[in-house]
This record gives C-alpha cells, structure tokens and sequence, in this order.
C-alpha cells in the first residue's frame, strides 16, 4: 500500500514539476510582508503598501480581528500553492495563494495585488484560512479506511492511460489518424473527493488520456481523482481498426487471342 502511495504522490508531484512556470519572487515577498504585519498589527505598513479600496477607514478593527486567530510568532517560510498574473482594460492584477506551516497550525493566505501607473504593486485586498495538522492530514492522501470505490479509481488512473496510450500507437502505426487523434480522449468524467468519498459523474467531458489529479488551494484542499470511459478507443478495437487496411487487388486487362497485337515496325 506504501508502495502505491507513493507512486500515485509521485506522479502528481512530477506533473507539478512540468508546469515549468513559477510565481513572480517579488510578489511572493510582498505577500509574505503582508502576513508579517498583519501578525505585528502594522497598520501603517499596510496602509504604505495598499490599495485605496484595502485602506478603509475600517482597517484597524479587521487587523485586529485577523491577529486574534493567528500565531503571534515570525511566519515561517512560505510555499506557493496557485497563482495568476491578468491584464485587461482596468490594469493588471496578481493573486496568490501562499501556504505557511505553523508549528501547530498550517495557514493559507491569499493576496491580491493590483499595478499602479506609476508601477508599483499595491495590496488590494487580503484574506487566509487555517486549521489544525489534524485538519491537514485529513485533507491528505492515505490508503487506510478507504473504500472499494476509492481502489476502483485508483486502479483507472493507472489502466485507462496505458490502454489509451497503446490504442494511440497502435492506431499510428496502422496509420489510421482520425482515431489516433480521437483515442487520445476520454467522453465521460467520474470525480471522486479522496477525503469525504464524495462523487459526481458527467456523462458528456473529455480528458486528456482519460484520467486527472488535482489539489488546489493549499493544504485544507482535499485530492479530486477523475477518470473517464475511453470510448473512442473501446470503439477502435471492437470495430477491428486495429487491423491493417484491405489490400485492392490489381485488375489486369483482359487480353484476347485475337487480337493481333501491337504492329511490329516497318510491317
């Protein structure tokens, strides 16, 4: 059981790591800063480095009110869970999501930061979750107490794309396009909340290789597991694609034996 856990942990640490885009360094210190003064109840700092519409009037009462659930000690170093960079007609924007591991609680914040004209970057708005490292490791990936659902689509994340990745190559090397392109996907979703066993089903959603892993939004967010029907692969072996086009025979014209032939030269 070990032994899949850590398979199944590796793959999804291994597809974060192909992301290959980070959080811009500058705005993940200047959220960090922000938790930093919020825990020393900074108001002025946050004033300095705030938007209009963060610096209200009504912003004393909500540090205050933000400080009373949080430690009272440095933040530890914070880890980039999810972020987004927009620009549009109003200007750009930057959100980000940092997790903190506290020694007894684990916080999630997410900050807001918007573009000057005169390109600084000024907090807009800022919020955070926390809980427990009990709440945590119930949000984790674990093996014990699980269901035979939990074990069925487990196995369909391995199955079902090593059975469309080998539909695809075969398709390609029966140079049958159309369905290589087509085995790629998925037609159906099944999504399974790995914490709570909550489901849900789509009988209309295509997925890349017919299986997909996500945790988003830090350490309370629990592992959704989806897996779908690979039905245009099914289709590609009941419908015998698999096999190699029909040769046409060559019709070679009649000759009759009376005819004379071609007339040999000078005759």
């Amino acid at each position: 059981m070990k032994f899949l856990q850590g398979v199944v942990l590796a793959c999804a640490l291994l597809l974060a790591a192909c992301s290959g885009l980070k959080a811009d360094p500058a705005r993940e210190a200047q959220s960090d800063r922000v938790l930093q003064q919020v825990i020393a109840g900074d108001t002025e700092g946050l004033r300095a480095q705030g938007a209009p519409q963060m610096a209200t009037p009504e912003l004393p009462a909500q540090v205050v009110q933000m400080r009373s659930v949080l430690p009272r000690v440095e933040p530890p170093e914070g880890r980039t869970v999810s972020w987004t960079h927009q620009a549009g007609t109003d200007g750009e924007q930057y959100t980000l999501a940092r997790e903190y591991a506290f020694p007894e609680h684990v916080i999630v914040t997410q900050t807001l930061m918007v573009k000057a004209a005169d390109g600084r970057w000024l907090v807009a708005g800022f919020h955070f979750n926390g809980g427990t490292r009990a709440e945590v490791e119930a949000a984790g990936f674990t093996l014990a107490g699980k269901s035979v659902v939990h074990y069925l689509v487990l196995a369909g994340l391995v199955i079902i794309p090593l059975f469309i990745v080998a539909t695809t190559g075969t398709a390609l090397f029966r140079r049958r396009w159309g369905w290589a392109v087509l085995s790629l996907f998925s037609i159906t979703a099944f999504s399974l909340n790995w914490s709570t066993g909550g489901w849900s089903f789509l009988p209309i959603a295509f997925n890349l290789l017919g299986a997909a892993f996500l945790k988003a939004g830090g350490a309370f967010a629990p592992w959704i597991f989806t897996v779908g029907i690979p039905i245009p692969a099914i289709l590609f072996w009941a419908l015998g694609k698999n096999r190699p086009r029909p040769k046409v025979a060559k019709v070679r014209p009649e000759v009759s034996l009376d005819d004379p032939g071609p007339e040999a030269p000078g005759s």
